[in-house]
Formats: structure tokens, C-alpha cells, sequence
């Protein structure tokens, strides 16, 4: 939407990617800012090394960084009905590990799970309408077809597995701070 307009009036691709890194930033930056107050907030773990240290910590902060994401994705890309199934499967992944960390008790692994589970398989049957499932090695030359099955699984496998890594490296804001901190020291 504003790309396009942008483009329409000659703006370079590579200030409209300065203006859409800036709208991500200073968005998550101010949202958070002024969500901060209105996180759930951590309860402590009760067997974890130091876990009462954690308790009254900010949680859930990745439903900062992840609508703001989708609102600079809407704003800033020229959209398809494959990208917004997409964008609508993060929200809702981010929605299961949000709901969850506002819950009073712990939904635990297997509700969680099972949820992750039913969104990577959304994920993979989307790919798998939309595109080929024709897989290049650049690096060789090589091309060829995985089946449809097999495709399916295997992309299901790669998506709840990023799901579990994003919850184990402490939700979409430490995912964000790690990677954050490579790129600057990189």
C-alpha cells in the first residue's frame, strides 16, 4: 500500500526498505514502551536455578514485536492471499504463546504442542497450495521434486521446531534480542 505509493512516486527501493526498518523499529519501540505496564507478568519458576529472580518480569512482549511486524508487513508489502494466511498463522502462533503466558496456570507442553502442531500443519498445507514443492541446490545446479507428502512433513517438522526454538530462546523478544545482538556484533 504505501510502497506502492512510494514507487509510484519515484522513491527508491532502498529508502522505502530505510522507511519500512524505521516504521518496524520505532513502532515496536513506542508500543512496547506503552504496552509495558499491561504484560502479564512472570510468576517465577518454581524449579528452575534462580527462577524467583524472574518473578514479576514482563512477559508476552512478542505480541508487541509480532503486530507490529504485521502492520508494517500490510503497509509495506504488496499483498497476496498465500501471505496473508501467513501473516494471520503468526499472529496466532504468537496469540498460543501469549494466552499462555497470561494464563494463571501453565497451559503446558502438550495443549501448546498439539496447537503448534495444528498451525505448522496449516503453514505446510498453504505452501504446499500455492507453491511447487520443486527444491533447487543452487550450489549445484540441481533441481528436483519432493513429493507432496513427504514435503508437507517435512515443512511441518521445520515450523513447530522454529515454534519450540522461539519458546525456548524466551519468545519473540529474546529471539529478537539474539539476533539483534549477531547482526550489531557482526
Amino acid at each position: 500500500m504505501v510502497a506502492t505509493l512510494l514507487n509510484n512516486a519515484g522513491v527508491s527501493e532502498s529508502i522505502i526498505a530505510l522507511l519500512r526498518a524505521a516504521v518496524a523499529f520505532l513502532g515496536t519501540f513506542f508500543f512496547l514502551k506503552w504496552m509495558m505496564p499491561y504484560l502479564p507478568s512472570d510468576q517465577g519458576r518454581e524449579y528452575a536455578v534462580d527462577g524467583a529472580l524472574s518473578k514479576g518480569k514482563a512477559r508476552g512482549a512478542g505480541i508487541v514485536f509480532v503486530l507490529v511486524f504485521v502492520v508494517t508487513v500490510l503497509l509495506f508489502t504488496p499483498m497476496k492471499l498465500e501471505h496473508i494466511i501467513y501473516l494471520i498463522l503468526v499472529v496466532l502462533a504468537m496469540l498460543t504463546g501469549f494466552l499462555d503466558d497470561a494464563a494463571k496456570t501453565p497451559w503446558g507442553e502438550y495443549k501448546k504442542g498439539f496447537l503448534d502442531l495444528v498451525i505448522a500443519v496449516l503453514i505446510a498445507v498453504t505452501f504446499i497450495h500455492y507453491n511447487s514443492t520443486e527444491v533447487t541446490l543452487a550450489l549445484f545446479g540441481v533441481s528436483f521434486v519432493i513429493p507432496k507428502i513427504l514435503f508437507g512433513i517435512l515443512v511441518v517438522i521445520l515450523v513447530w521446531a522454529a515454534i519450540n526454538v522461539t519458546n525456548c530462546s524466551d519468545g519473540v523478544d529474546g529471539l529478537s534480542a539474539t539476533l539483534t545482538i549477531v547482526t550489531l556484533s557482526s
